[in-house]
């Protein structure tokens, strides 16, 4: 509970407050080069890309993402495929299935995929932080390096100390360490012709291939956490922009049925909580059953990690005081939640009331959907 705090209220700190004069989400798409904006600026898309001047942060959600711009504040991305040529002042987060990284970071950058990439021309100011199935790693970087990775090959030049958690590690001639190289892993570490490393090369004891992401010491254990909370909450964001774009009633339909009928909402909730899974057990008794209780079983899992999705439109709501921006709204109330939940004692029942009022209102959602379609 204490990581999931630390993680929340990092995630709140880069992200920061909104300012009521923000351009938020009704920015187009793309930000022509010519374009300079003296304000935080929020996007979502299917696909994005910042061309121009963000004098502020810069927060992107979609698809596909590019920003080739100058950004003065803190970036956060997160999408699919992410890529960033630009140049940051401050801070950047970037999550996504695939992450480039080609432009300069002014301080810290956290980059979070299943393939990331940093390339020669890449420059980050201070601490750079990867987590990864494979990392690729050139590129300028004056602080550390702290690594979790399936497979990392590192070409750059860091000039502090490396902490690297994986099962595969790589260095190639081009590789420049002027402090320490720690690092555990499965296989020793061969250091190529050309490679320099002013430190020490000090392996620790090897994880399992179930815990490559996990250093002994602890330290790579925390960020692999952090990373872990960060892809859940990232997720329920991106699902919820998706619904609020493509079918805004599945969430705001919930999110009115809750306010209205709160306590028939958590009834329900419970009822769902607890019922469903009998039924579907139940059903796994016949062959006849059998599809059903594979349907009950999906749409249960689905109501459990989508329940937040309608709490946290009306709590971001209460919060901004306005129904104007239900995308900002919807990240606002989703991450108060996750910190609710972080709190000792009342965390625990904090979570499972927004569960069960979150499920109840998509239960009766879904009841008055099939009441109206059953109509004449």
């Amino acid at each position: 509970m204490r990581t999931r705090l630390v993680f929340v209220l990092f995630f709140l700190f880069f992200c920061r407050t909104v300012p009521t004069g923000a351009a938020t989400f009704d920015y187009p798409a793309n930000l022509n080069a010519e374009q300079t904006v003296i304000d935080d600026v929020y996007m979502i898309s299917t696909t994005a890309a910042m061309k121009g001047k963000v004098v502020g942060d810069l927060m992107a959600l979609g698809k596909t993402l590019a920003c080739p711009g100058a950004v003065a504040g803190d970036l956060l991305a997160i999408g699919l495929q992410v890529d960033f040529d630009g140049m940051v002042n401050d801070d950047v987060r970037m999550l996504g299935f695939n992450t480039d990284l080609r432009g300069n970071v002014g301080d810290d950058a956290v980059l979070t995929g299943f393939k990331v990439f940093l390339s020669p021309e890449a420059r980050i100011g201070h601490t750079t932080v990867v987590t990864a199935k494979q990392a690729i790693l050139h590129g300028q970087m004056r602080g550390d390096l702290i690594v979790n990775a399936y497979d990392c090959l590192i070409g750059g030049n860091v000039e502090g100390n490396v902490k690297a958690a994986t099962a595969k590690l790589q260095l190639t001639p081009t590789a420049h360490i002027k402090g320490d190289l720690i690092y555990a892993g499965q296989e020793t570490l061969i250091v190529p012709p050309g490679a320099i490393i002013e430190g020490e090369i000090i392996q620790q004891q090897a994880p399992s291939p179930a815990g490559f992401l996990f250093l002994p010491s602890g330290e790579g254990r925390h960020w692999a956490k952090l990373a872990g909370f960060a892809a859940w909450d990232a997720g329920l964001i991106i699902i919820g922009a998706g619904l609020l774009l493509f079918m805004p009633q599945t969430v705001h339909t919930p999110s009115k049925v809750m306010m209205s009928k709160p306590g028939l909402a958590c009834f329900y909730g419970f009822l769902w909580l607890v019922g469903a899974p009998i039924i579907a057990s139940l059903g796994l008794v016949t062959i006849i059953g059998l599809p059903l209780s594979i349907a009950i079983v999906f749409l249960y899992v689905s109501g459990l990690y989508l329940s937040s999705l309608p709490v946290a439109l009306w709590l971001g709501e209460k919060l901004c005081r306005t129904r104007s921006r239900p995308y900002l709204s919807l990240t606002i109330g989703l991450l108060m939640i996750s910190l609710c939940r972080a709190l000792p004692y009342i965390g625990m029942v904090f979570g499972l009331l927004v569960l069960t009022v979150g499920l109840g209102s998509l239960a009766l959602s879904f009841r008055n959907f099939l009441r109206e379609m059953a109509k004449p």
